[in-house]
């Protein structure tokens, strides 16, 4: 998926080049077109199947086991214990019935889910203010025309190609997702800063690899860990949740960027964006040095 959006953003720029030298409007009507083909096409598609038993994703109960080891004529203890099973498998469907709001609230999974989805609210802000300024910033901070921002688009995305087929790949063959987490978010932040603080093309194109290689990897993990933590029943509404997280960023961050960037200059988006960031530097940090102590206390109780 991130490789088509990386093709699209090959693409796209050169093509919109084309029609803006034919007829600006052109350019509209041909997006517009494009984006109800794409909704049509979302629309057409069918839903994935729910979970039965002999599926790969159905996980079987300890009750489902005491019936069928004990039969009909068990124990009263395993009686018992079969019934408290069907409780928690009825409350379990409860919660999936009552939706996010519930699963945060009740779930035993809520507080990593509401972490993971507070980071990507952090984050969804300060991509935000990079996406919705960047032509903007190119124009008055560093004087490039539509040409050059055109090309820069296109070079954006063939790395974001690359990163999506070769990057990701390399790095989750050698290293796990929690070794990546903190190096990726940390990447983002320091390219963030940089973006804001370059006066040239030649410094721009490295700082914009980075900063594109980075956030794709932390968004990848982000969203991994999101359908990793979800119950199944609510993989699809979790993660439109934050997809809706990242719309609504960038109905705010275009009259912020266009603010800081009007009154004080290229330099405030790139520190404002890195703002936003460093909560969730710090959130990673905090959470991998946790998960770094529990692991060697449960290594110091097997040593002894």
């Amino acid at each position: 998926m991130g490789s088509m959006f990386g093709l699209a953003f090959i693409i796209g720029p050169a093509l919109g080049g084309i029609l803006m030298g034919r007829d600006p409007w052109l350019t509209v009507w041909v997006a517009l077109f494009a984006t109800i083909l794409n909704l049509l096409i979302l629309l057409s598609l069918p839903e994935p199947p729910a979970a039965v038993p002999g599926d790969v994703k159905y996980k079987k109960t300890d009750g489902d086991e005491a019936v069928k080891q004990n039969g009909t004529n068990g124990t009263a203890q395993n009686g018992d214990k079969a019934t408290a099973d069907d409780k928690a498998t009825a409350d379990d469907k409860t919660g999936d019935d009552q939706g996010v709001w519930y699963l945060v609230r009740h779930s035993p999974q809520g507080g990593q889910v509401a972490v993971l989805l507070g980071r990507k609210v952090f984050v969804a802000m300060s991509s935000g203010i990079f996406e919705t300024s960047f032509a903007n910033y190119a124009s008055k901070h560093l004087g490039l025309d539509g040409q050059t921002l055109g090309l820069m688009l296109s070079f954006l995305g063939v790395i974001s190609v690359l990163n999506n087929v070769v990057i990701v790949r390399w790095l989750s063959n050698r290293f796990q997702d929690h070794q990546l987490v903190l190096p990726a978010i940390v990447g983002q932040a320091l390219s963030m800063f940089g973006w804001g603080y370059v006066y040239d093309l030649a410094t721009l194109l490295p700082v914009l690899a980075g900063l594109t290689v980075s956030g794709s990897i932390f968004q990848t993990l982000l969203s991994t860990e999101l359908s990793a933590v979800t119950p199944h029943a609510l993989i699809g509404t979790v993660l439109g949740v934050s997809y809706a997280i990242e719309t609504f960023a960038k109905i705010l961050t275009p009259f912020l960027g266009g603010y800081l960037l009007e009154q004080y200059g290229g330099h405030a988006l790139g520190f404002a964006a890195t703002c936003f960031l460093l909560p969730v530097c710090v959130n990673v940090a905090l959470t991998d040095s946790r998960k770094r102590r529990e692991v060697v206390g449960e290594e110091d109780k097997k040593t002894k």
